[in-house]
């Protein structure tokens, strides 16, 4: 623009490069969708800015005016928050689309397009509502919601050098089950040196979750959002297919239902439990130096429903892709139909028809649509995906290096570093995390 071309050139390039400093991420859940790269929730264009003074005051430069930095900004391809799930992406394009439409017909078509799949979204509310109401009145049934929450960084800083840092994160599975009476939060934590977040790791904490079942429950009902990467994938039928086999040979009856969210109008339970402990994270006073003080933090925080927290070692997370050596993936179903598996809606595994996996593509849908899964050989014994802590980025290492100076307990924090194992050169970086 007109007002940022007469900014002499090298402040033009201090203002880029001081944007590019900010460590920027990959989303988990629109990766494939998006090549936008996402700042730390924690930023916003006018704290940049006051860093970005506070850094020409320290160079003894010139700065420009906040209206020149946020054109700049505006260049990249950058937004402050992962992309928010109850955001709807199909919602913003009818509504925009009836906006710009002066066809009265082809309004009226668009107008029932968004209606059916608001609709949609509100059958599945329905359902989970009616699901969560039938879990307090029966012994029998249980409803479980279960979701990833946004990386949690260490050290947890709040000075403006932390913003520059590529920072070591926490993964935190959780799982809010009404059970009964009784609600209760289980938050299954590990970092980014003990496993990925793909879908061996969701299917493994799923795992774990369901060993965790009573032996009253026949009916389990699980509602989550539909990311591919880690919960609408065959890994995690696999998961289910594993339980639903082996409570089989015990001859003990019971029902699996995974049941996903339309994209968009995803909220549930466990939402509730990762805004608790972001305003908790927001207000405490407590150092979070390392991993494992998130759990401290985790499990101290005070709410009707309990918290629960767990931590996952490696010897935890299972290989659960070998089992594709067993389970065979069938491409049509039972009537000869191509599978849509993306587009399915409710999965039901039975423990007295094992290898029949029943699914719908609208919740509401009258029958079921059935696939068979043939097995073939032994099944295998499953073993951790790793029992090596992952390797991190040189440039990883040396921003948590750098951070020290800010660490209250700095033999705590070395003695943690001293851990960490840096990634070879020429191996490959993992996508998305740096």
């Amino acid at each position: 623009n007109g007002g940022q071309n007469r900014i002499p050139e090298e402040n033009v390039k201090f203002m880029e490069d001081h944007i590019r400093s900010f460590p920027a991420y990959s989303s988990h859940y629109s990766r494939e969708k998006s090549s936008k790269l996402y700042l730390s929730s924690d930023l916003s264009i006018a704290k940049m800015f006051r860093l970005y003074k506070q850094k020409c005051i320290e160079d003894e430069r010139d700065s420009v005016e906040y209206n020149s930095y946020r054109l700049c900004f505006r260049t990249f391809k950058l937004a402050f928050r992962r992309p928010s799930k109850d955001i709807c992406n199909e919602c913003e394009k009818f509504s925009a689309q009836l906006k710009s439409e002066s066809n009265a017909q082809d309004k009226s078509k668009i107008q029932n397009l968004r209606d059916e799949h608001q609709a949609k979204a509100k059958r599945v509310y329905d359902e989970k509502r009616s699901d969560v109401q039938a879990a307090k009145t029966s012994d029998c049934v249980k409803t479980v919601s279960f979701d990833l929450q946004k990386c949690l960084a260490t050290p947890h800083l709040q000075c403006g050098a932390a913003y520059y840092c590529r920072q070591l994160y926490t993964y935190n599975f959780t799982f809010f089950s009404t059970d009964g009476k009784v609600n209760v939060a289980d938050c299954y934590l590990w970092d980014e040196t003990k496993a990925k977040r793909g879908a061996q790791e969701i299917g493994s904490c799923i795992l774990q979750e369901l060993g965790r079942i009573g032996p009253k429950t026949k009916f389990i009902n699980f509602y989550s959002d539909r990311c591919s990467g880690q919960n609408l994938n065959f890994v995690v039928c696999m998961t289910f297919l594993k339980f639903i086999e082996e409570a089989h040979k015990l001859g003990r009856q019971i029902t699996i239902r995974h049941k996903l969210m339309v994209s968009g109008h995803s909220h549930m339970e466990v939402d509730s439990v990762h805004a608790s402990i972001e305003k908790a994270k927001n207000r405490t006073t407590s150092n979070i130096h390392i991993p494992s003080d998130w759990e401290i933090l985790i499990g101290s925080i005070q709410r009707k429903v309990p918290f629960r927290v767990h931590s996952m070692e490696q010897k935890d997370f299972v290989a659960l892709k070998d089992l594709g050596n067993y389970f065979k993936r069938p491409s049509v179903n039972t009537t000869g139909e191509k599978i849509k598996f993306r587009e399915i809606s409710f999965f039901e595994y039975r423990s007295d028809d094992p290898k029949t996996v029943h699914y719908k593509y609208d919740i509401a849908d009258a029958d079921y649509l059935s696939f068979y899964v043939e097995t073939k050989g032994e099944k295998p014994e499953l073993k951790p995906i790793s029992m090596e802590p992952l390797p991190l980025a040189p440039e990883k290492l040396r921003d948590l290096q750098k951070l020290i100076v800010f660490v209250t307990n700095k033999q705590y924090y070395e003695t943690f570093l001293k851990s960490l194992v840096p990634k070879k050169r020429g191996r490959r970086s993992q996508k998305g995390i740096e």
